[in-house]
């Protein structure tokens, strides 16, 4: 399932837009890449971006850290500097705030399908389902590691 700019994204709280992943940082393990628009959560930024990478070694790309030995795949999301002005259609403009605000590892499914878990997560922080901002909310990163596990198991 590749991503394309018509899946744009529209949900109670914010949007969002997929990234180009030929434009990655290393576009041969990058599965899915989101820029998402949240306004309101935090006083300093409104954009946040959602990666999913494959853990597999590759030539010439730095060996992958994995918090298991089965890990397959990595999903990240944190906030992006907003004053850069974000575009998903510029990855230049996209640069990253550390820490961030939450990352996990994931297996046993492909690359299709892990593309469509990072959707699924998209989704739930566009409607508010999840927190873009958990530091502080108790069970936040819980929430989103259910909501994760949840998104593996449809359509199965």
């Amino acid at each position: 399932m590749s991503q394309t700019a018509n899946d744009y994204i529209v949900g109670q709280v914010g949007s969002a837009k997929p990234i180009n992943r030929d434009n990655a940082p290393y576009p041969e393990t990058s599965i899915a890449f989101w820029l998402l628009h949240i306004p309101g959560i935090s006083p300093a930024w409104d954009h946040y971006a959602l990666s999913v990478v494959g853990l597999q070694d590759r030539l010439g790309i730095p060996k992958a850290v994995k918090k298991y030995p089965e890990a397959e795949y990595e999903i990240m999301f944190c906030a992006v500097d907003s004053s850069k002005n974000p575009r998903a259609d510029d990855v230049n403009s996209i640069h990253f705030l550390q820490p961030l605000n939450y990352i996990d590892q994931f297996h046993g499914v492909s690359s299709e399908k892990a593309a469509q878990v990072a959707r699924v997560i998209v989704k739930a922080f566009v409607e508010g389902s999840l927190f873009p901002e958990p530091q502080g909310v108790v069970g936040a990163k819980k929430l989103f590691r259910q909501t994760l596990e949840l998104a593996l198991k449809l359509n199965d």
